[in-house]
């Protein structure tokens, strides 16, 4: 409740006395370690995970929560493994694989984040779909990207004005001019 309120230090000090209540408990490890993570507190947040971890094996969410704390320290190798060990206990989890891509994706491993995004979108992931326009833009995919990158108008990212002319949809166009309209602040 008090993450939801913007309470944060006073949502860190409540986790920090719940796990000094109960050291052994990984449940009470793994929310320090969300409530830190909020607060960008990366470092610790990674010990919390690991301490869990180190109760219970078996957490996908944990492994998964360590990879992100790792991903934003810029260990890309070690983030990818704690992903993958998420998803050889929930294989098919949605967020896990949504997780993983994006950190394939700061690796430049865009293949690998491709099938990774492709997979989350399969599991019902609601963004991967738009990342996964954008790394099959990135990687050159432009008939793949820009088909998936409608999904903004469908998931209402952007405001589906009315536009002159017809929509162009990749195709050549010679001896015709094009006429682009700005959306998302390009």
């Amino acid at each position: 409740a008090l993450l939801r309120e913007g309470r944060l230090e006073e949502a860190i000090a409540a986790a920090a006395a719940a796990v000094k209540a109960a050291p052994r408990n990984p449940d009470a490890h793994n929310a320090l370690g969300v409530t830190l993570a909020r607060a960008e507190r990366w470092e610790e947040a990674t010990r919390c995970y690991r301490t869990a971890l180190a109760l219970t094996p078996r957490r996908g969410g944990t492994w998964s929560n360590l990879g992100n704390a790792l991903t934003a320290l810029g260990r890309d190798e070690q983030a990818i493994a704690a992903q993958r060990m998420s998803l050889a206990i929930q294989p098919g989890d949605a967020t896990a694989l949504y997780n993983l891509a994006t950190t394939l994706t700061r690796a430049e491993r865009q293949a690998e984040a491709i099938a990774a995004y492709e997979a989350a979108h399969a599991a019902g992931h609601p963004q991967a779909l738009w990342n996964l326009a954008r790394a099959r833009l990135a990687h050159g995919d432009w008939a793949g990207g820009f088909r998936d990158y409608e999904c903004r108008i469908a998931q209402r990212m952007v405001a589906d004005r009315p536009r002159p002319g017809q929509r162009w949809d990749g195709r050549p166009f010679p001896n015709q001019t094009i006429l682009l309209l700005t959306e998302q602040g390009f």
